[in-house]
Protein backbone atom coordinates (compact mmCIF):
# COMPACT_ATOMS: atom_id res chain seq x y z
CA UNK A 1 0.00 0.00 0.00
CA UNK A 2 1.36 3.59 -1.27
CA UNK A 3 1.73 5.77 1.96
CA UNK A 4 1.22 9.61 1.10
CA UNK A 5 2.87 12.14 3.36
CA UNK A 6 0.60 14.83 4.78
CA UNK A 7 2.58 17.86 2.54
CA UNK A 8 1.31 15.82 -0.19
CA UNK A 9 -1.95 15.07 0.79
CA UNK A 10 -2.25 18.77 1.26
CA UNK A 11 -0.57 20.12 -1.59
CA UNK A 12 -2.37 17.68 -3.62
CA UNK A 13 -6.07 19.37 -2.05
CA UNK A 14 -4.54 23.09 -2.88
CA UNK A 15 -4.29 22.12 -6.35
CA UNK A 16 -7.63 20.37 -6.60
CA UNK A 17 -8.73 23.73 -5.24
CA UNK A 18 -7.43 26.26 -7.44
CA UNK A 19 -8.51 24.17 -9.98
CA UNK A 20 -11.85 24.15 -8.92
CA UNK A 21 -11.89 28.18 -8.58
CA UNK A 22 -10.78 28.19 -12.27
CA UNK A 23 -14.42 27.03 -12.93
CA UNK A 24 -16.06 28.51 -10.37
CA UNK A 25 -14.64 32.18 -10.31
CA UNK A 26 -15.70 33.10 -7.13
CA UNK A 27 -12.26 33.90 -5.63
CA UNK A 28 -13.45 31.76 -2.36
CA UNK A 29 -12.24 28.78 -3.27
CA UNK A 30 -8.81 29.97 -4.11
CA UNK A 31 -8.67 31.20 -0.39
CA UNK A 32 -9.15 28.04 0.82
CA UNK A 33 -6.47 26.65 -2.00
CA UNK A 34 -3.89 29.09 -0.15
CA UNK A 35 -4.76 27.80 3.15
CA UNK A 36 -3.96 24.07 2.05
CA UNK A 37 -0.80 25.36 0.27
CA UNK A 38 0.03 26.79 4.08
CA UNK A 39 -0.70 23.80 5.47
CA UNK A 40 1.57 21.57 3.08
CA UNK A 41 4.38 24.10 3.60
CA UNK A 42 3.81 23.22 7.66
CA UNK A 43 3.83 19.76 7.34
CA UNK A 44 6.95 19.89 5.35
CA UNK A 45 8.70 21.53 7.86
CA UNK A 46 7.47 18.96 10.11
CA UNK A 47 4.98 20.62 12.12
CA UNK A 48 1.95 18.31 13.92
CA UNK A 49 -1.62 17.85 12.37
CA UNK A 50 -2.33 20.53 14.59
CA UNK A 51 -0.23 23.21 13.07
CA UNK A 52 -1.10 21.85 9.80
CA UNK A 53 -4.90 22.93 10.43
CA UNK A 54 -4.08 25.74 12.21
CA UNK A 55 -2.09 27.21 9.28
CA UNK A 56 -4.71 26.16 6.81
CA UNK A 57 -7.48 27.55 8.59
CA UNK A 58 -5.37 31.08 9.26
CA UNK A 59 -4.34 31.49 5.73
CA UNK A 60 -7.97 30.62 4.73
CA UNK A 61 -9.56 32.91 6.92
CA UNK A 62 -6.89 35.70 6.30
CA UNK A 63 -7.30 35.48 2.41
CA UNK A 64 -10.85 35.09 3.26
CA UNK A 65 -11.20 38.27 4.77
CA UNK A 66 -8.76 40.26 2.44
CA UNK A 67 -10.63 38.98 -0.14
CA UNK A 68 -14.26 40.03 0.66
CA UNK A 69 -12.75 43.34 1.89
CA UNK A 70 -11.69 44.24 -1.28
CA UNK A 71 -15.05 43.42 -2.81
CA UNK A 72 -16.73 45.43 -1.02
CA UNK A 73 -14.39 48.26 -1.33
CA UNK A 74 -15.04 47.49 -4.93
CA UNK A 75 -18.70 47.49 -4.70
CA UNK A 76 -18.99 51.22 -3.35
CA UNK A 77 -17.39 52.70 -6.47
CA UNK A 78 -20.42 54.28 -8.27
CA UNK A 79 -21.01 52.73 -11.76
CA UNK A 80 -20.58 54.91 -15.01
CA UNK A 81 -23.97 55.00 -16.63
CA UNK A 82 -24.30 54.83 -20.37
CA UNK A 83 -26.60 55.01 -23.30
CA UNK A 84 -29.80 56.40 -22.31
CA UNK A 85 -29.48 56.01 -18.70
CA UNK A 86 -27.03 58.64 -18.10
CA UNK A 87 -29.65 61.22 -19.36
CA UNK A 88 -32.27 60.38 -16.48
CA UNK A 89 -32.27 63.70 -13.99
CA UNK A 90 -30.44 65.65 -16.76
CA UNK A 91 -31.91 69.17 -18.43
CA UNK A 92 -32.60 69.35 -21.73
CA UNK A 93 -33.88 71.82 -24.56
CA UNK A 94 -37.19 70.91 -26.66
CA UNK A 95 -36.26 71.45 -30.05
CA UNK A 96 -39.55 70.05 -31.33
CA UNK A 97 -42.68 70.18 -30.40
CA UNK A 98 -43.76 67.68 -27.73
CA UNK A 99 -48.00 67.34 -29.01
CA UNK A 100 -49.53 64.90 -27.18
CA UNK A 101 -49.78 62.00 -27.01
CA UNK A 102 -47.27 61.94 -29.67
CA UNK A 103 -43.38 62.58 -29.28
CA UNK A 104 -41.09 65.49 -29.90
CA UNK A 105 -37.31 65.61 -29.82
CA UNK A 106 -35.32 67.29 -27.08
CA UNK A 107 -31.76 67.83 -26.52
CA UNK A 108 -29.80 67.06 -23.99
CA UNK A 109 -25.96 67.38 -23.56
CA UNK A 110 -25.31 67.41 -27.31
CA UNK A 111 -27.98 64.37 -27.98
CA UNK A 112 -30.94 64.71 -29.74
CA UNK A 113 -34.03 62.36 -27.96
CA UNK A 114 -37.02 61.42 -28.66
CA UNK A 115 -39.48 62.48 -25.68
CA UNK A 116 -43.25 62.86 -24.58
CA UNK A 117 -44.18 64.56 -21.82
CA UNK A 118 -45.65 63.47 -18.39
CA UNK A 119 -48.31 65.27 -18.17
CA UNK A 120 -49.78 64.10 -21.71
CA UNK A 121 -49.86 68.24 -22.59
CA UNK A 122 -47.87 70.34 -25.21
CA UNK A 123 -44.75 71.61 -24.60
CA UNK A 124 -43.37 74.26 -27.55
CA UNK A 125 -39.77 74.34 -29.13
CA UNK A 126 -37.15 75.98 -27.02
CA UNK A 127 -38.65 75.00 -23.66
CA UNK A 128 -36.26 73.54 -20.64
CA UNK A 129 -37.19 70.32 -19.56
CA UNK A 130 -35.97 67.74 -16.86
CA UNK A 131 -35.56 64.02 -18.45
CA UNK A 132 -37.93 61.96 -15.64
CA UNK A 133 -37.50 58.51 -16.82
CA UNK A 134 -37.83 55.98 -19.85
CA UNK A 135 -40.53 54.80 -21.55
CA UNK A 136 -39.43 51.44 -24.55
CA UNK A 137 -37.48 54.08 -26.63
CA UNK A 138 -38.79 57.44 -25.43
CA UNK A 139 -37.59 59.95 -22.61
CA UNK A 140 -40.58 61.57 -20.27
CA UNK A 141 -40.04 65.08 -19.88
CA UNK A 142 -41.65 67.44 -17.46
CA UNK A 143 -41.38 71.53 -17.91
CA UNK A 144 -38.93 73.21 -15.47
CA UNK A 145 -40.60 75.91 -13.62
CA UNK A 146 -36.66 78.05 -13.63
CA UNK A 147 -34.13 78.09 -16.00
CA UNK A 148 -30.97 78.04 -14.41
CA UNK A 149 -28.34 80.43 -15.83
Amino acid sequence: MVSFSAWLVWALVGAALIIVEVFTLTFMIFCFGLGAFAASAAALSGADPAYQWGAFLIVSAATLATTLHLMRAHDKKPLRKAGVDRVVGKEGVVIEDIQAPDSGLIRVEHDTWRAVSDSKSVIKKGTHVKVDGIQGTHLIVSVLEEVKE
